[in-house]
């Protein structure tokens, strides 16, 4: 349909360019002739003044005024994104196929396809014939001139050759780029505090008078001292 309407638009701009060349030409190259010729149109229409000359050119306005109005209605009017296509080379009787089941054929298909992540088609009725609408999700280091091209040619050749829906206008595709989210890795293990030692300071010996001799148990209690609160047993 956007084809058709981009034919029409460009076809109509065209011949109102050639008109108005042509009067340029007419109005610079053959002055003399252009107003003889508009003189002669005008006897013309003075002569026809007729009721019947006027339904005739009244008739006439009234086939472009359709025409024109028709454009702007297929232009205007919304297009129908749901509903069914009608299954061609059919010969024994009619066939139809709804959007939906191609939507799926599509998505099927088309997630063969290796650099393809992810894919969503749309599928809209044009009449008898079908526009297919392609989102294409790849990664970062994708041919993007190949994957679309081959994403194209499935679709062309699943709805026509191989589902005989025709289609009213080539494939379209869009190419998004989806992120990957590495998950972080996993923060190192904080290794356990160890256990600072513990310093046990000895208790002062005994007050001796200068003189006296030291008790020969000394040694046995500094080291008694220096144990720790663990390794005295259980009810001391």
């Amino acid at each position: 349909m956007d084809l058709t309407n981009r034919t029409l638009i460009i076809g109509g701009a065209l011949i109102w360019i050639f008109v108005v060349l042509v009067v340029i030409l007419l109005a610079w190259g053959a002055p003399d002739e252009s107003i003889q010729r508009l003189a002669d149109l005008a006897g013309y229409l003075d002569d026809h003044n007729t009721g019947a000359t006027k339904a005739i050119i009244t008739l006439g306005g009234l086939i472009l005024i359709t025409l024109a109005a028709v454009v702007i209605v297929i232009e205007v009017a919304p297009p129908e994104k749901t509903g069914s296509v009608r299954v061609q080379r059919v010969g024994a009787g009619q066939a139809s196929i709804g959007t939906d089941e191609i939507v799926q054929r599509l998505e099927e298909q088309l997630r063969t396809i290796p650099q393809l992540t992810g894919v969503q088609a749309n599928v809209i009725a044009r009449g008898r014939k079908a526009e297919v609408q392609l989102d294409l999700y790849v990664g970062a280091d994708t041919d993007l001139t190949a994957v679309s091209e081959d994403a194209c040619r499935a679709a062309r050749e699943l709805v026509e050759q191989r589902m005989g829906v025709e289609l009213d206008c080539s494939p379209k595709a869009r190419i998004h780029y989806r992120e990957l989210y590495v998950a972080r890795a996993a923060a190192p293990a904080v290794a356990p505090a160890t256990s600072q030692p513990t310093f046990t300071t000895p208790a002062p010996a005994p007050f001796q008078p200068p003189g006296a001799s030291q008790p020969s148990t000394s040694e046995s209690s500094h080291e008694a001292s220096e144990r720790t609160q663990q390794d005295r047993p259980a009810g001391s």
